[in-house]
């Protein structure tokens, strides 16, 4: 192979790499490397421990937390919430999983967890059963290294 084609493959890989995102950010993770549904805001992305990259915790309305369920259910196989105790958590603890290309990209061994929970006690109106009326339910996104 002359010096030539050795520069030229050289530059083609340099193009390569550059355009490609070899890292993780923390931010607004669901809507970064998966499908964000549009009830959900962003309150915080903090640094993991251990296997955990990066956690984002999201809220949403509890008017708006049954199409976001269906959401997590259907497309990522987290478990349906039940009302256990005094919490909405999904059913058996089963998280939904993700494993988004854009993650894969950047490591193969790169996964999302993703679960959904509400907290029903209230100080004043004491326990809310109705899930429309909680404030807000809270959606929990982990980039883990499995």
């Amino acid at each position: 192979m002359g010096s030539d084609a050795v520069k030229m493959s050289m530059i083609t890989l340099f193009a390569l790499v550059s355009c490609t995102k070899t890292k993780l950010d923390c931010g607004d993770l669901l809507a970064q490397y998966a499908q964000k549904p549009e009830a959900l805001e962003l309150v915080d992305c903090q640094s993991g421990t251990g296997q955990t990259l990066y956690t984002a915790i999201y809220r949403v309305p509890g008017a708006n937390a049954e199409a976001v369920e269906r959401i997590l259910v259907d497309d990522y196989g987290m478990g349906k919430l039940r009302f256990v105790g005094y919490n909405w958590e999904p059913e058996k603890g089963r998280y939904g999983q993700y494993g988004s290309q854009a993650l894969q990209n950047i490591n193969p061994n790169y996964t999302m967890l993703i679960t959904m929970y509400a907290h029903a006690e209230d100080k004043e109106k004491g326990l809310i059963i109705n899930r429309n009326k909680i404030p807000c339910f809270y959606v929990q996104v982990s980039i883990v290294e499995t």
